[in-house]
């Protein structure tokens, strides 16, 4: 094998496993889930509606949008 070969085969699997890692390894999505009381709103994210929090103003843990008052 010559040089070139093995910094291209050393820079595909580098970039094989950051690929794996940034999908699957950075965080935690599985958040419990919350409830709400009467009364109390609910806000979720448009684009994602399994995002969901009790705070307005707060984002979507994924793309950033700002989270909506969910309909009943």
């Amino acid at each position: 094998m010559d040089t070139p070969e093995i910094f291209v085969l050393i820079g595909g699997v580098l970039a094989i496993g950051f690929t794996l890692w940034f999908f699957f390894g950075g965080k935690d999505d599985t958040a419990p889930a919350k409830t709400t009381e009467p009364g109390q709103k609910l806000y979720a994210c448009p684009m994602h509606p399994w995002i969901t929090s009790t705070k307005a103003g707060d984002d979507c843990s994924i793309c950033g949008m700002k989270l909506l008052e969910k309909e009943a």
